[in-house]
């Protein structure tokens, strides 16, 4: 058996014995959804940021091969300063 499985019938078991302990239960599972999501964007902004600090040694060719990345970064920084840098180095490099 897996540890998924085991674990979603030992959940399962106990809640069965324990309707109680049903509301711990699901403030469990919020919490560990809460730190997953903070997790994950915490490693997109990383990213994010990453990307930004090569921004300025991005190349003609690089831009034209970078187009969604250029664009997804860009969605990223709308309303920042940096947001229309990245879009005008897509215009000018991406022609």
């Amino acid at each position: 058996m897996d540890d998924e499985k085991l674990f979603f019938e030992i959940v399962a078991t106990t809640i069965t014995k324990h309707p109680d302990w049903q509301t711990g239960l699901i403030m469990s599972m919020q919490l560990g959804v809460s730190i997953a999501l903070e997790k994950h964007i915490k490693e997109k902004v990383d990213l994010a940021y990453a990307l930004a600090a090569m921004f300025p040694y991005i190349t003609n060719v690089g831009a034209k091969t970078m187009q969604p990345g250029l664009a997804a970064l860009a969605d990223f920084f709308k309303g920042a300063p940096i947001e229309s840098d990245i879009r005008h180095l897509m215009e000018v490099k991406g022609e």
